[in-house]
C-alpha cells in the first residue's frame, strides 16, 4: 500500500513523522474519562477478566449479566475501555451497550467530533499506547496507570473521514486475520485431540491390529490383547512425594527441579537419579502436568514420583499415564475437577501392559508420530505469532498514518458509518 504524499514533522520523537493533514493535541483534549458510579441502577457488568488479551473482544464464553452497578463505573454504547491495571496485558473494549466496570478498566469517551470512536479503539490497540501505559504505571505486585497520567499523553486526529477511512479498514482486515487465526487455533486443537487419540490406542491396543482381544476390565479402557496384563500401579513401581518448596529452586542451580507447572526450575540438590514419572498432586497442574526424566533431579513436597519400575518401562508408563490417569481419578473421585491427589490414587491405579519388547516398539512408534503431530502444532503456532504480529504491524502502520487508505475503502461503508 502506498504511504501519504505529503509529511510533516508530528513534534512527537517516537512517531516521527505524519500526514500533511493531520493534527496532534493532548489526550484530554479529544478524549474524556467520565467517572460516573452506577447509584441506584442494575446494568450489564463486563470486568477485566472478561477480556481477551491484544483482540480487543470478550472472552468466548462471556455472557453479559446484569449487576447492581452502585460501585462500579458506568459506560454507555461507543465509549473505549482500556485496562490500566497490568497494561501490558493489552486488554481493551469497545462496547456497543450501556453497562459498568471495575476501576481496573477506564472508561474512555470521544470528545465532540474530533475523534470516531472506532479510530480511538484502534489507537489504544498500538505497541506505543502500551509501551506509555507500562512506563507510567505504578506499582511493583499490581502495576497499573492512570487517566492522570494517560490524558497527558499526546495523541493525533486526522480528518475524520479518514479515521473512519482507517477503522473500516481495520475492521475488515483484523476480521479476516482474527478468522484465519481461529481456523489454525482449531486445527491445534484437532491435532491435539488426534495426538492424544494416537497415544490411546497404541499404549491400550498395541501395535498389531490382527492380534486377539479380551476385556481389560476397565470402563474406560476396554478391550486389551488377549496376552496383556492389568496390574495396579503400587505392584509395578514406587510412588514418594518430594521434599523440596518453591523457595529452594535457583535459577542458576546444577539439577532439574520439578514443580506444580509445565515449567521445570533449577535446583542445587537431586534427590533422585534414574528413570521416573513426575506429576503435581495439586493446584493447575493437577491431571494435567506430567514429566519424564532419566538422571539426576530434585521434586517439590507437592510432585508425585513414580520410578522404580517393574515389569513396564518408565517412557511406556509415561505416555499410558498421560492419556488415562486423569479418567481414572475422575472414576475414583466422582468430580468433574480434582483440587489434590492422594497416595491411594496412585496406588489403585490399573495398569495394561504387554512384553517389555512390545512396550518399547510402542514408545518407539509414539516417538516418531508425536514428533510429527508436535511438529504441526509448532508450525501452527509460529503461523499464529506471524499473523498476530502482522496485525499489530497492520493496525500501527494505519493509525499512524504510514499507508494511506484513503482511496482503499468502498466510499458507501465510510457514508453508512459516518
Amino acid at each position: 500500500m502506498k504511504p501519504y504524499p505529503k509529511y510533516k514533522e508530528s513534534g512527537i520523537e517516537w512517531l516521527g513523522e505524519i500526514p500533511e493533514g493531520w493534527e496532534v493535541k493532548p489526550t484530554k483534549r479529544l478524549v474524556s474519562n467520565p467517572v460516573i458510579k452506577g447509584e441506584g441502577q442494575t446494568l450489564l457488568f463486563v470486568a477485566l477478566e472478561h477480556i481477551e488479551s491484544t483482540y480487543g473482544r470478550t472472552l468466548p464464553d462471556f455472557v453479559w449479566e446484569d449487576k447492581e452497578a452502585d460501585d462500579y463505573a458506568t459506560f454507555q454504547n461507543g465509549d473505549v475501555l482500556f485496562g490500566k491495571l497490568r497494561p501490558y496485558l493489552r486488554k481493551f473494549l469497545h462496547v456497543d451497550r450501556k453497562g459498568c466496570c471495575p476501576t481496573e478498566l477506564l472508561v474512555l469517551r470521544c470528545n465532540g467530533k474530533e475523534i470516531y470512536n472506532r479510530f480511538l479503539f484502534y489507537l489504544v490497540q498500538c505497541n506505543w499506547f502500551t509501551s506509555l501505559a507500562n512506563a507510567t504505571s505504578y506499582g511493583v505486585k499490581m502495576p497499573r496507570t492512570s487517566w492522570e497520567e494517560i490524558n497527558n499523553y499526546y495523541l493525533w486526529s486526522p480528518p475524520i473521514s479518514e479515521q473512519i477511512s482507517i477503522a473500516t479498514y481495520l475492521d475488515l482486515k483484523t476480521q479476516q486475520i482474527d478468522a484465519l487465526i481461529a481456523k489454525k487455533q482449531r486445527m491445534i486443537e484437532l491435532l491435539k485431540e488426534y495426538r492424544t487419540a494416537v497415544i490411546n490406542h497404541a499404549v491400550t491396543k498395541g501395535l498389531n491390529p490382527n492380534v486377539k482381544m479380551k476385556d481389560s476390565g476397565i470402563e474406560w479402557i476396554g478391550d486389551i490383547p488377549e496376552h496383556w496384563e492389568v496390574n495396579r500401579l503400587k505392584f509395578l513401581s514406587n510412588i514418594k512425594t518430594g521434599e523440596k518448596d518453591t523457595v529452594n529452586r535457583d535459577e542458576h542451580g546444577e539439577y532439574p527441579f520439578f514443580v506444580r507447572a509445565d515449567t521445570v526450575e533449577r535446583i542445587n540438590s537431586y534427590s533422585y537419579d534414574g528413570e521416573a514419572v513426575l506429576t503435581a498432586g495439586d493446584g493447575v497442574g493437577v491431571g494435567r502436568v506430567f514429566h519424564y526424566v532419566n538422571g539426576k533431579f530434585d521434586y517439590h513436597q507437592r510432585v508425585y514420583k513414580i520410578s522404580d519400575f517393574r515389569d513396564i518401562t518408565g517412557k511406556f508408563f509415561f505416555y499410558y499415564m498421560q492419556v488415562n490417569f486423569a479418567k481414572a481419578v475422575m472414576k475414583i473421585s466422582a468430580k468433574s475437577t480434582v483440587d489434590s491427589l492422594r497416595l491411594p490414587m496412585f496406588h489403585d491405579f490399573p495398569v495394561v501392559f504387554g512384553l517389555i519388547q512390545e512396550q518399547k516398539a510402542v514408545v518407539s512408534y509414539l516417538e516418531q508420530k508425536t514428533g510429527q503431530i508436535d511438529k504441526q502444532i509448532e508450525n501452527e503456532n509460529k503461523s499464529i505469532i506471524l499473523l498476530q504480529e502482522y496485525r499489530t504491524a497492520l493496525i500501527s502502520n494505519a493509525v499512524t498514518g504510514k499507508i494511506d487508505l484513503r482511496d482503499t475503502v468502498n466510499k458507501r461503508n465510510i457514508k453508512n458509518l459516518a
